[in-house]
């Protein structure tokens, strides 16, 4: 079977996510890719996910944290409720997210995307350089993000 996609083609695009109100559905959505690929009907089937460490169906890795995602979906019956959310399908927003032909860096709420895109925007005023104007300063995203969780 040959396989063509974005793990097989193109430059990485890592996306900024809102992890309050996006993380749980990003979630769903990357275990639900085997099953949109056509390449299995249950995600749980997929020998190279990390679902099923999170239904608990193997040994969860060491390196692997599943505790955080798991939490956002209630205190009790954690597994069994991730697995039907998963099961249940992709959200709309999600869905619409993804399938742009030109996705966004940013991915959360309108607030959390205007506070990020502030501080990028910042960055590239201070910038006194013209090539650097087009790129993103990751002390400007990492400062951001911080303000957005107040971590210091």
């Amino acid at each position: 079977m040959e396989s063509d996609g974005s793990l097989f083609r193109g430059r990485y695009k890592a996306i900024l996510v809102d992890v309050d109100a996006y993380l749980l559905n990003v979630s769903r959505y990357i275990h639900r890719n085997p099953i949109e690929a056509g390449f299995v009907r249950k995600a749980e089937k997929y020998p190279w996910s990390s679902y099923r460490a999170y239904i608990g169906k193997i040994r969860c890795p060491s390196w692997l944290t599943t505790q955080q995602t798991l939490s956002m979906i209630g205190v009790h019956n954690q597994v069994l409720r991730y697995k039907a959310f998963v099961e249940a399908g992709v959200d709309e927003a999600t869905e619409q997210f993804y399938g742009k032909k030109k996705q966004a860096p940013i991915f959360g709420t309108e607030s959390f995307i205007e506070h990020i895109s502030q501080g990028i925007q910042l960055n590239r005023e201070l910038s006194d350089t013209p090539h650097k104007a087009k790129e993103i300063d990751i002390g400007a995203v990492i400062q951001a993000v911080t303000e957005v969780f107040n971590v210091n």
